[in-house]
């Protein structure tokens, strides 16, 4: 059985609509020109290099970026 019948009539989830990663938009530890780095909402940043990612926490906004230091 494939995926859409296995699932059909479900409501899945709006991921696009989530704001990933808000308390990053105005921290020093983005935005280095690495490509993985080079926006606030990427899951890796100075603190957390690639392959290394943010803990979930910061993600997906629930709790406080220990390091986290304002422009």
């Amino acid at each position: 059985m494939d995926f859409v019948k296995m699932h059909e009539g479900e409501v899945l989830s709006d991921n696009t609509r989530i704001k990933y990663c808000e308390q990053c938009a105005d921290c020093i530890f983005w935005g280095n020109g690495d490509d993985r780095t080079n926006s606030p909402e990427k899951a890796s940043c100075d603190i957390y290099p690639f392959p290394g990612i943010k803990p979930d926490y910061v993600i997906d906004n629930t709790g406080e970026c220990k390091y986290k230091q304002t422009k």
